[in-house]
């Protein structure tokens, strides 16, 4: 009886394990590409160290409509940080 729960409170140790080693590599993962791509790394680090994998889908949608801006009159695509078109100089509008 007493190996039993010795096992199982051990079990539980390696589960929680596993569980913040991979929260701390997905973290990891989404704050170098945050950086790269300037997206608030801080923020979305600890959204994922917060949520684990499950923050993921959510950054990656933001990432996408970040890096899929097109200007609204000539359809060019813009930087994220554009305040005009560089095509026909519109100002954009940067909210997401």
């Amino acid at each position: 009886m007493g190996a039993m729960i010795i096992g199982m409170a051990t079990g539980g140790f390696a589960m929680m394990c596993c569980t913040v080693i991979v929260n701390m590599i997905v973290a990891v993962i989404v704050f170098v590409d945050a950086r790269r791509c300037k997206t608030k790394p801080l923020v979305w680090t600890f959204m994922s160290l917060l949520f684990g994998p499950a923050a993921v889908p959510f950054y990656l949608v933001v990432k996408w409509k970040i890096s899929k801006r097109k200007c609204s009159r000539c359809g060019t695509k813009i930087d994220k940080d554009a305040v005009y078109c560089i095509q026909c100089g519109e100002k954009i509008n940067n909210k997401i």
